[in-house]
């Protein structure tokens, strides 16, 4: 359906969302920074869970809006911040939108694929827990400790994480 067709509400859903997506976008740290939690994660997540219940009338955005509830959650994880429920609810999120043969990874573009793609790597690989956050680096020691536990078959299945 058109813009022309659409009533004003439904306009001002795709207008709120798109505004939810790029506070959503906000929460990555800058290259270099700490990541830190901070009240932003917690309202993100909250508006775009409001959000994703009222987008049923388009798909695509409603896969986007999914992908970054799940970055959000991933984000507001990786800080400290949120429940212990965050983890396993944005990486059913994220596997949802990045692969194709779901309802929303049908509906997502190929960005928002690499984005959950993207995402749900950080939820593998270990990071650096500093004072105050955490490292923009993953945690060198860590991850060769992950390789060797993981083994040949296990770096296979963090690697498909990345596929699209």
């Amino acid at each position: 359906m058109g813009d022309e067709g659409e009533s004003g509400g439904v306009q001002a859903v795709r207008t709120w969302a798109g505004e939810a997506i790029g506070r959503a976008r906000a929460l990555l740290p800058a290259p270099g920074t700490v990541a830190k939690a901070s009240r932003a994660h917690d309202d993100s997540v909250t508006e775009l869970d409001a959000l994703s219940r009222l987008l049923d009338h388009d798909p695509e955005l409603r896969a986007s809006v999914t992908l970054w509830l799940g970055g959000a959650l991933t984000l507001r994880h990786g800080v400290g911040g949120g429940t212990p429920e965050d983890r396993e609810r944005a990486h059913g999120l994220l596997r949802d939108v990045r692969d194709p043969a779901t309802k929303t990874g049908a509906a997502a573009s190929i960005e928002d694929r690499r984005w959950a793609a993207l995402f749900l790597l950080t939820h593998a690989m270990p990071l650096q827990e500093m004072l105050g956050g955490l490292s923009p680096e993953p945690d060198a020691t860590a991850m060769f400790d992950m390789i060797r536990r993981e083994g040949p078959s296990g770096m296979v299945a963090f690697a498909a994480e990345g596929r699209v």
